[in-house]
């Protein structure tokens, strides 16, 4: 699921009316050096604050004579929870509002609670549900209840929503289902009195859509909110463009289509231009490790590289060391497909890539992740070119790693996973240098039939065939027959001329079926050699 929020940020804008910014001020200054992380900015009645706004990073407070405004977070940095759209104007709860959103959620506890009265009980309240989204700290779900004001009745079903879909709960979440939160958002959206509201209320709804594979949905969703771009500010534009983009990488598929990557590919260049314009560096990060993969698809690999390491330049700089592990893993799984394509002298670089990507993820942590790493590791250890010398010491780090990859995917919870490292295992086995295990060959039948084990040809035909070829290749360099000293070994023959009889009935390509004509040729050839050797001797 995309994140709903991001670290508390560090600098807090605030906005208030001239009648009331003299008293603002007054009130920061009551609380030692807190000026030094708020700055406070008047504005008149007949002001538009739209372009003020759109300078500041995350939420800003607005204060005028009505009370405390929270704008809307359009960037992700803290829990999408609308808090009351007017807050009181008083020392206590203006000061709950700064700390709230520099994240000291003691104060924030000390100064609504202490007095026990209202409206801070109910105040303090709201902001222990924006605690809790944020640090994970289980919540009970919001009630949508039926009110008869329009705009609280939004408020409250949007919130409802919220807390079910990014929250973290205490007690079982039975009846809390995914078309219970898609009723509570559309609920929210039949009550939202604005465009602002209905448009990020249309942001969260569209990014549930997505995480549960709904992106047709979604995509529409998004595309009408965007036909309203006039009525709503530009971060709300590439607020909805950026999750629009995760949308269309979803949607693509092999074969490509050409002309949805281009669309994502000139889209991504927008929205990267206005995160870089407007100094949302971690934002300009993340699309530049989308774009990188666009442009890989695209067959641009010095273009894809450049978008990545750009990408890994700023996340280093940002010390966010998750965000910089998956595209340091991006860009190694990007190098490592090169050099898979014939270009080996990528195989370094992105074994180093894995290598840095191991010290911030580990087995605990990200398992998945790092099985992967260290199955990739384990084909670049065995296939990386290197003094012959050193082929000793690279075989034992492929077989290491390749462990590392069968300690999580292991046959009985990771079938499929099991059984294509299990292959690659059997291929690196084939590459070992002569002495490091005299039975390599032998090894590598063993992981091909283990592989051979899930991948049947009801469910898997293609790797079948290509696991099948696996095999016998490597049949051809053990004991059957074949070579001076060799001795006959009818039941390997027969193994292999089974598998060489099976591949035209699992693929149409022609060559393949080739390479099996090949295999089962030169298995009669030696048969007859075997049965005129026979004879002879007889």
């Amino acid at each position: 699921m995309r994140g709903a929020h991001s670290n508390p940020i560090q600098m807090l804008s605030i906005f208030a009316q001239t009648d009331v910014k003299d008293h603002t001020q007054r009130i920061i200054a009551s609380v030692h050096r807190l000026d030094e992380l708020v700055t406070v900015s008047e504005y008149s009645s007949s002001t538009t604050l739209i372009p003020l706004l759109e300078d500041v990073a995350g939420i800003a407070l607005i204060i005028d004579s009505d009370g405390i405004q929270h704008t809307l977070d359009w960037m992700n940095e803290s829990p999408p929870y609308i808090l009351p759209f007017f807050i009181p104007l008083h020392d206590v709860t203006l000061l709950a509002c700064i700390f709230a959103r520099l994240g000291n959620w003691e104060q924030v506890h000390t100064l609504l609670t202490e007095q026990a009265i209202e409206p801070f009980l109910s105040l303090y309240a709201e902001f222990d549900m924006v605690n809790r989204l944020q640090n994970g700290i289980p919540l009970a779900p919001l009630v949508a209840k039926r009110l008869d004001d329009s705009a609280e009745q939004y408020r409250l079903a949007h919130n409802a929503a919220i807390t079910r879909q990014y929250g973290v709960y205490s007690t079982d979440r039975e009846g809390t289902s995914f078309e219970e939160i898609v009723s509570l958002y559309n609920h929210a959206l039949e009550n939202a009195y604005d465009v602002t509201h209905t448009t990020f209320t249309t942001l969260h709804f569209a990014t549930l859509l997505l995480d549960a594979e709904q992106m047709n949905t979604a995509d529409s969703l998004l595309q009408t909110a965007l036909q309203r771009t006039q009525h709503i500010a530009e971060s709300a534009v590439f607020a909805l463009k950026s999750l629009q983009n995760s949308v269309w990488l979803r949607q693509i598929t092999v074969p490509y289509d050409t002309q949805l990557l281009e669309k994502l590919k000139a889209q991504l260049w927008e929205t990267l231009q206005y995160f870089e314009r407007t100094g949302r560096t971690v934002q300009a990060a993340l699309t530049l490790v989308d774009a990188s993969q666009i442009a890989n698809m695209l067959n641009s690999f010095s273009e894809s590289l450049g978008y990545i390491s750009r990408a890994i330049t700023i996340l280093e700089n940002e010390d966010l060391p998750e965000l910089l592990g998956s595209a340091l893993y991006r860009k190694a799984t990007l190098l490592f497909t090169w050099a898979q394509q014939g270009s080996p002298q990528f195989y370094k670089p992105a074994m180093q890539a894995y290598q840095e990507t191991l010290k911030i993820f580990n087995r605990d942590t990200a398992p998945r992740l790092f099985a992967d790493a260290h199955h990739h590791l384990g084909v670049i250890y065995s296939e990386m070119p290197d003094d012959p010398q050193k082929r000793h010491i690279w075989a034992a780090l492929s077989t290491s790693s390749f462990k590392e990859a069968l300690n999580f995917y292991t046959k009985q919870d990771f079938p499929y996973d099991y059984a294509m490292v299990c292959t690659s295992l059997g291929n690196a086995f084939t590459k070992f240098p002569d002495g490091v295990r005299t039975d390599h060959y032998e090894k590598a039948i063993e992981y091909y039939r283990e592989a051979l084990t899930i991948r049947t040809g009801t469910d898997f035909p293609e790797e079948r065939t290509l696991t099948l070829l696996n095999f016998l290749e490597a049949s051809w360099y053990v004991s059957n027959g074949s070579k001076p000293n060799d001795d006959w070994n009818e039941a390997r023959y027969e193994e292999m001329l089974m598998a060489a009889n099976e591949i035209p009935r699992l693929t149409k390509n022609p060559e393949l079926i080739m390479e099996a004509e090949k295999h089962r040729t030169n298995l009669a050839r030696l048969k007859k050699t075997v049965e005129q050797t026979t004879a002879q001797s007889v």
